[in-house]
């Protein structure tokens, strides 16, 4: 009904090898802290720094575009998808909502035969 939250359906790849855009990616910003990870083992700072350091790569690699009108600026109207916006989207959204993005991209459960060629669609939203 009227005034009840919208949740944002996001059009998305898969977020692991076979999206080779991504794992690159993913691969270069990773390479200058491969080191001293290996010396003291993955810390919670790590995963923090890994999450904040994929919202920019998932909004170039893996987010495609959105069903239209399921993603509202701060006064509820439509966005359109642009790369700059799901760049400001993923930014936004609480760290809890990223990594179920995450979990579902990165799940080979979720996927067909091509992962990159057969977008799935996936709603991302605070589960209450």
């Amino acid at each position: 009904g009227e005034g009840e939250p919208i949740n944002p359906i996001l059009i998305v790849r898969a977020a692991w090898d076979i999206n080779t855009a991504y794992a690159n990616a993913r691969i270069k910003v990773s390479k200058g802290r491969a080191r001293s990870t290996a010396k003291k083992g993955v810390m919670a700072g790590d995963i923090r720094r890994i999450r904040t350091e994929d919202r920019p790569l998932y909004a170039d690699h893996v987010v495609v575009g959105w069903k239209e009108g399921t993603v509202l600026d701060n006064k509820g109207k439509p966005v359109e998808f642009t790369q700059e916006d799901a760049t400001d989207f993923l930014k936004a959204i609480p760290d809890n909502d990223f990594d179920e993005l995450r979990e579902f991209c990165n799940n080979h459960v979720n996927w067909g035969q091509d992962p990159l060629d057969g977008e799935d669609v996936v709603g991302n939203s605070s589960s209450d």
